[in-house]
């Protein structure tokens, strides 16, 4: 998703900081604030500073007027604005900033001023966050979310701002309806016609448009559109231009995405946001390929690359750039510029390894305002160049699958219905249903639904697997114990191998990244086995179903979770909660 320049929340932020405060009342407390009375009644009434200088200047009356005790609370105000006015300076993740909110961090931590500290951390990890270094402002996101729950929502400082950061987290990590969940609570205490407000309408849509629930992200993103108009905030008008047009794009109406998105990426240029016109531009480079006029995606995605150059930070996009100079490159047949191109693609996935740690959406981990930085980049998934390939390939797999068991049905009329011939026609039967529901998960997204499903119809093969083989051996007749074989060769090929656990593990991983991270932090010594059992728990298999596609004993599985209960007591029912 998109974000927000910094300078506008400075203002929200310190709007609140008084009102928040949860210092204990005392006489001297309560005549300071009587002469904050009038400032705070000023400052009420703005939406947010407009320059740094202002919240400067009412950052030095705050000092004048509070006594030295309440001196703490000054100096975690104090670093945090002064790492952000670091963050705006170097637009860059920098050591000033990084030392600025950590002091903020540890004074408000030696205070025991929880308020102060979910704010000093919040603030940290949107930094952070600002900046792609997703991984890295994981652990800080998930303490203030945590940490809420523990204080009243009234001791909540600036709720609005707070809420809005959580959800752009979690719209990143792709958890929507968790960030609806903070963007309804932020929208109840907004202005109608606010900035906040048409922030959180266009976020909202956002969610709704990433659950492909168009009707209702249409709604929202014209609601933020027309207050954005109303209150003269292009910034926002634009990414509700944006967001609308690709709601057009999804109902294939083209010509109106083009142009709603043409006026996104105007607007944003005249406002000199750089961020937003390469995300417009990227997006309609996609447009203008998805009707193929290829010339004028070439050269809509020459300027996003232009963009993409001109800050470090922006090195992911020119991935998915790339991506699609790889496609025109194609389209046109210039074999150079493909090679050129694809070596460029290959370079970018190492560096982004390390360029924000481990990349965690989409494939393998996140998505940051429609580019792919992946959490630990599949190496397979760059010998692909396209997912309908994968499908186009899926399919004809299944149709050779199909046409040669047809062949050999058709072979088996014309012969004598001997046993060998029973046997060989049953036993590729029940490979077919192996490698037709293993291209059904490959021909699709590997989402945790699509694990289940696959598992589930594995189960029933091993199930059936099961009643043939017992069958067989109950049965004394000629071939039966090279059939059994067979049997029991391909019954052990249904069972869960380390190469799908890897894959299985990336899905899940990928889908519940909070509650994957929660797991690796706080329960560091779980061994695979473990995983095993509590990751396939949360597919909702029971004992039974889990020993089947482990190819384990029953008891086994209740021996595996009677240890786990042993060994972590209290805490046992916390590595199955999804909502930890």
């Amino acid at each position: 998703m998109r974000f927000s320049n910094l300078k506008k929340y400075f203002t929200a932020t310190f709007l609140l900081i008084c009102l928040g405060f949860s210092i204990k009342t005392s006489p001297k407390k309560i005549f300071f604030e009587k002469k904050l009375k009038s400032e705070k009644e000023i400052l009420n009434k703005q939406n947010n500073f407009q320059k740094i200088d202002e919240a400067t200047k009412f950052l030095e009356t705050y000092n004048k007027t509070h006594s030295s005790g309440e001196k703490d609370s000054k100096a975690i105000i104090d670093c945090v604005f002064k790492a952000q006015k670091s963050a705006e300076k170097f637009d860059k993740i920098n050591t000033e900033s990084d030392f600025f909110f950590k002091k903020a961090i540890y004074i408000s931590r030696q205070k025991d001023y929880k308020d102060f500290e979910i704010w000093a951390n919040l603030n940290f990890a949107y930094y952070l966050y600002s900046f792609n270094k997703y991984e890295e402002c994981y652990p800080y996101f998930m303490f203030c979310i945590k940490k809420l729950d523990d204080i009243n929502p009234e001791d909540v400082i600036n709720p609005i701002d707070t809420y809005k950061k959580i959800s752009y987290f979690f719209v990143t990590a792709n958890e929507n309806d968790l960030a609806i969940n903070y963007l309804k609570k932020a929208e109840k205490i907004s202005k109608p016609q606010s900035l906040d407000m048409a922030t959180i309408k266009d976020v909202l849509g956002l969610c709704y448009l990433n659950k492909n629930q168009l009707l209702t992200a249409k709604q929202y993103f014209e609601d933020a559109l027309l207050i954005s108009s109303n209150i003269k905030d292009q910034l926002r008008e634009a990414k509700a231009l944006g967001n609308l047009a690709e709601v057009d794009f999804r109902n294939e109406n083209y010509s109106s995405a083009i142009i709603k998105l043409n006026a996104d990426i105007a607007i944003s240029e005249k406002n000199h946001n750089d961020q937003n016109s390469m995300f417009a531009l990227i997006k309609l480079c996609k447009f203008y390929l998805k009707i193929n006029k290829v010339s004028k995606a070439e050269a809509t995605i020459n300027l996003a690359e232009k963009y993409a150059y001109s800050k470090p930070y922006f090195k992911s996009s020119l991935y998915e750039i790339n991506q699609f100079l790889l496609e025109i490159a194609k389209r046109q047949g210039n074999v150079e510029e493909e090679l050129k191109v694809r070596r460029t693609i290959d370079a970018l996935a190492d560096s982004l390894k390390t360029l924000d740690g481990q990349d965690v959406i989409n494939s393998v981990g996140w998505k940051a305002g429609r580019k792919t930085l992946e959490y630990k980049i599949n190496l397979e998934k760059n010998k692909y160049e396209k997912e309908y390939y994968l499908n186009i390939i899926a399919c004809l797999i299944s149709g050779g699958l199909i046409i040669a068991i047809v062949l050999i049905v058709m072979m088996a009329r014309k012969k004598t219905k001997t046993t060998r011939i029973f046997y060989e026609k049953n036993l590729l039967t029940l490979k077919l249903e192996k490698l037709i529901s293993e291209n059904k998960l490959n021909s699709k997204t590997k989402s945790l639904l699509s694990y289940r499903n696959y598992l589930l119809e594995k189960i029933s093969q091993i199930q059936e697997l099961e009643a043939e083989l017992n069958k067989t051996q109950a049965m004394r007749k000629n071939k039966k114990d090279d059939y059994a074989l067979k049997l029991d060769d391909l019954l052990k090929s249904h069972l869960l191998t380390a190469e799908n656990w890897n894959n299985f593990k990336v899905a899940f991983a990928r889908e519940k990244p909070i509650y994957s991270k929660y797991l690796e932090v706080n329960f560091p010594h779980l061994t695979e086995a473990n995983l095993r059992v509590i990751y396939l728990s949360q597919l909702e298999l029971n004992n039974t179903e889990i020993a089947r596609i482990l190819g384990v004993t029953l008891f086994a599985v209740k021996k595996a979770k009677q240890r786990l209960r042993l060994k972590y007591k209290d805490d046992y029912d916390k590595l199955f909660d999804l909502n930890t």
